[in-house]
């Protein structure tokens, strides 16, 4: 059970995460390296805030919608598309400090990925997930 929830969640993030990249990817290069550097994430007051354009709904959490993600592609050991989306504790690691983060990586080309994890802090609680098929 835990497994196809994964599999469904991670489908429709990787889904939306392929689209959003299509769209902000799908420009000249010029213009996706200026998409993929929009902004610094700010660390300070106990947390490092990520930010950016970026947002993602979990049906695994009705109404909540993650902002202020940014999206990172590395080609290091082959493609990883990184999406972090919210604020990281590092002074309550234990309860991420109650605050709001979703990363999302994917391995391989979007086209036909390969792997990838999906790490979720909603109010002090963590969910994670690893995906080594990808459906959706």
């Amino acid at each position: 059970m835990k497994g196809e929830i994964m599999n469904r969640l991670v489908g429709i993030v990787v889904a939306t995460a392929a689209v959003a990249s299509i769209i902000t990817f799908g420009a000249t290069a010029t213009k996706a390296r200026a998409a993929v550097s929009f902004c610094t994430p700010k660390s300070g007051t106990g947390a490092t805030r990520m930010c950016g354009p970026a947002t993602v709904k979990l049906s695994l959490y009705p109404g909540l919608v993650f902002r202020n993600g940014s999206c990172l592609i590395t080609t290091r050991g082959g493609l990883n598309l990184t999406i972090e989306l919210g604020a990281l504790s590092y002074v309550k690691p234990a309860s991420n400090g109650g605050l709001t983060y979703l990363q999302l990586m994917v391995s391989g080309p979007l086209s036909s990925p390969t792997g990838g994890h999906l790490i979720v802090w909603v109010k002090g609680k963590r969910w994670s997930g690893l995906g080594t098929t990808f459906n959706g």
